[in-house]
């Protein structure tokens, strides 16, 4: 299994409910503003989701993922229209 599978299944309640449409690497951590983003142990994933109010969603998915002990990740969230599911 991949840590990008380990992702996925961490979050599948969250996309079954529609509020996530996809995941995806994200090419490099160095993009991020964050120190943590840049922690190399850390591996950035990208979570798509198509609402509004993006960030009110972070709290529960570091609490799915940290559930299903998948803590290497640094998450940032964007929005796109649910048409271009991954």
């Amino acid at each position: 299994m991949s840590l990008l599978d380990d992702v996925r299944r961490a979050l599948q309640p969250m996309f079954d409910e529609g509020i996530i449409v996809a995941i995806e690497e994200s090419p490099s951590s160095a993009t991020y503003d964050s120190p943590a983003a840049r922690l190399p142990s850390l591996k950035p994933i990208t979570v798509i989701i198509p609402a509004d109010k993006r960030e009110s969603y972070r709290p529960r998915i570091v609490k799915l993922l940290a559930d299903a002990g998948v803590v290497e990740v640094f998450v940032s969230i964007q929005e796109r229209s649910a048409s271009t599911r991954v």
